[in-house]
């Protein structure tokens, strides 16, 4: 392999560890063709081993940052997502939008949250 190729594979390594192992955005971050990234996957089972390890790190570390937004925002009162959340995660304390199956798909679901009544579908 050239020193070039040897660069740019370190490059696009780091750059996946800061995309959150998304490729496209990896190969941006980088300066380097996609079409390098999946041919230097395809001929050095090194560079291949170690971005198969990486990119499911990246998608565990993007739940992360996502699962810590949530809480924040749930923090900051957004009734959208605390319907969100109680009628897809609270299940088990009798938050659901059809507990009973009672309703249908196409009926309205009315849920009180701090006083405001919020009518979702």
């Amino acid at each position: 392999m050239s020193l070039k190729s040897d660069i740019d594979k370190e490059k696009l390594i780091e750059a996946l560890k800061n995309s959150g192992g998304i490729i496209v955005d990896a190969c941006e971050l980088a300066g380097i063709n996609r079409e390098n990234y999946y041919y230097y996957k395809r001929t050095d089972p090194d560079f291949k081993k170690e971005v198969e390890e990486i990119i499911p790190q990246s998608k565990e570390w993007l739940v992360d940052l996502a699962e810590s937004s949530l809480v924040k925002n749930l923090k900051e009162g957004n009734q959208m997502l605390t319907m969100y959340v109680l009628n897809n995660h609270g299940k088990s304390k009798g938050y659901a939008k059809n507990p009973d199956n009672s309703t249908g798909d196409n009926e309205r679901v009315s849920i009180n949250i701090n006083g405001i009544n919020e009518n979702a579908i």
